[in-house]
């Protein structure tokens, strides 16, 4: 049994979290108190977490994490391997603007390689005859099975 500092309930253990930075390694408030009370914070802060959280996904490790997660491939080495230029107009990654996106295919899921927002949209290449057919070129050696 633990006493919660918010509600001032004696609880049994299962009702916190765990803590690792505390003494006992559980969390002071109950999950009850604790959702209520983040719920609260990110009202209260809304602006500063959204400028934390694109700050992070921005950042090459929260690109890494987000690229994992969905792909199971690093961003990191994926810049690494294409010298951190598209693969089809050959744009270096911007660190302070638009990044290169994992290019991939939609119905297999597979990776295919790094591109800049334009050729991953097509909107940068549709009046350029030479990134067209690069693109094309591109295509046909990722194309699905």
């Amino acid at each position: 049994m633990k006493k919660c500092r918010c509600c001032q309930q004696n609880l049994e253990l299962k009702n916190f979290c765990k803590k690792n930075n505390k003494k006992d390694g559980i969390n002071i408030y109950c999950r009850r108190c604790e959702g209520l009370r983040r719920k609260k914070y990110y009202k209260d802060n809304k602006i500063v977490e959204r400028q934390k959280s694109k700050k992070y996904k921005d950042s090459l490790r929260g690109r890494n994490v987000t690229s994992n997660q969905m792909y199971g491939v690093s961003v990191s080495d994926l810049l690494e391997w294409q010298n951190h230029k598209c693969a089809i107009c050959q744009k270096e990654d911007k660190k302070d603007k638009r990044h290169l996106h994992i290019d991939h295919c939609h119905k297999t899921g597979r990776v295919r390689m790094l591109l800049c927002h334009g050729c991953n949209t097509a909107s940068g290449i549709a009046d350029n005859i030479e990134l067209l057919k690069a693109k094309i070129e591109y295509l046909e050696v990722y194309k699905s099975p």
